[in-house]
């Protein structure tokens, strides 16, 4: 058959699509046609510090300032001729990730022109010009981010994710704190991967498992087991060192539960894993002994609270003693209008509201008003929209913004706390 004009040619190749003043299309139209040298030559490899780049067979060295969230602010080498550090290039901070004009002229000739092109959260600027329209936007793995603007240019594949802001939003509209260099899910600064075992106040592991919680061991429990079930005191602090053997001092409220017998309760759990190291905080221990089911007359509940000055010791014991202490649901588990919304949050975790992870023992009697379940619903979602899919960062925050706040005024579960 006659071949149709608008088929492409027998030899299999594409002819270019035309050049678009758009530069989305003008990128597509230039990737047709670039072609992959048959020997690629090495020109730099990345370090941790900088990189390395190679000329005439020559390596030399780069080094690189990058700040909290990974962004390039300084690149500085060693002149070969003077024997002199130098600037390359700097980058004065912008949250967006535009650069600065007008400051120190780059001095490329020490550096290498590829390598300097990463720059905004450790990613490749595509400055290209192409069709007479310049790309200027970061190369982000799954989208194109587009500093002029703050926005990707691509729509959000999580967009469900995160219905309450725009589909093409730059890491929550907040790159002071969070950074996304997937183009997926916004992450705050790197925070610590493991998780604490503490008994008798002091550290008996110490694993690398990416929870950064801190847990209070059993009786019996040993090295290596597993944290589930365990008691959850708090998270560890980002930057801090937690070694076997050493004291733990909280600076939060915490609290503890443990199934263990009476007799077999010491100052482990009065204390709660806490010590008043520097002098600088108050903590008040109180050991409360309460039946949590007629099949386990022996069960006991320690108690312990550590604040800075926000509760006297007197008063926090009095709030015990005038009210019974439950196990209670943080998020409610049994409401009509509130339980569903709180379960949809928490779906895309696998948790369930009924959950240990939702409890704690808290001195309450009576219904919750519905101004503290609104405070449970929007921390919640605040926590999921920060947290995307990331589980145990979704559990710390849940911890932050809804168990602490409740821990240290339990006034909030009545009404008398919202008035």
């Amino acid at each position: 058959d006659p071949q149709d004009p608008n088929d492409p040619p027998i030899d299999g190749t594409d002819p270019p699509p035309p050049v678009e003043t758009n530069r989305f299309s003008a990128l597509a139209a230039q990737q047709i046609n670039e072609k992959v040298p048959t020997t690629p030559t090495l020109q730099f490899f990345p370090t941790a510090e900088g990189y390395v780049k190679k000329e005439s067979g020559v390596f030399s060295y780069v080094f690189q300032y990058k700040d909290h969230l990974g962004n390039v602010r300084l690149s500085y080498a060693k002149n070969p001729q003077t024997q002199v550090l130098e600037i390359i290039e700097e980058n004065n901070y912008y949250p967006f990730g535009l650069k600065h004009e007008g400051y120190n002229p780059p001095n490329l000739a020490l550096g290498n022109n590829d390598a300097q092109k990463y720059k905004y959260n450790g990613k490749e600027l595509q400055d290209e010009s192409i069709g007479g329209n310049q790309l200027n936007w970061y190369d982000m793995e799954a989208r194109n981010y587009m500093p002029d603007i703050g926005r990707w240019g691509n729509m959000d594949k999580l967009a469900e994710s995160f219905f309450v802001l725009s589909p093409y939003n730059f890491s929550n509209n907040n790159p002071v704190y969070f950074s996304d260099s997937s183009g997926l899910s916004p992450d705050g600064p790197k925070e610590a991967i493991a998780s604490t075992i503490v008994r008798n106040g002091r550290v008996i592991e110490h694993r690398d498992d990416g929870d950064p919680g801190i847990y209070l061991a059993d009786f019996g429990w040993q090295v290596g087991g597993s944290t589930q079930g365990l008691s959850l005191l708090g998270f560890e602090k980002p930057g801090e060192t937690y070694n076997v053997g050493d004291r733990i001092m909280f600076d939060l409220s915490g609290y503890g539960t443990t199934s263990q017998p009476k007799r077999a309760l010491g100052v482990t759990y009065a204390i709660g894993g806490a010590y008043d190291i520097t002098g600088a905080w108050e903590a008040f221990f109180t050991e409360l002994f309460s039946e949590l089911g007629d099949d386990s007359p022996e069960t006991a509940l320690a108690f312990a609270v550590v604040t800075k000055g926000k509760v006297k010791p007197k008063l926090a014991v009095r709030l015990l003693e005038n009210l019974p202490t439950q196990i209670h649901h943080f998020a409610t588990n049994k409401h009509s209008k509130y339980s569903k919304q709180m379960a949809k949050i928490i779906e895309q975790y696998n948790l369930k509201l009924s959950g240990s992870w939702n409890k704690g023992a808290l001195p309450h009697l009576g219904r919750h008003p519905n101004a503290y379940h609104d405070f449970v619903l929007e921390s919640m979602q605040k926590a999921s929209m920060e947290a995307g899919n990331d589980k145990a960062k979704f559990l710390k925050l849940f911890d932050q913004y809804v168990k602490q706040p409740v821990i240290e005024n339990p006034n909030l579960l009545r009404k008398s706390g919202w008035e």
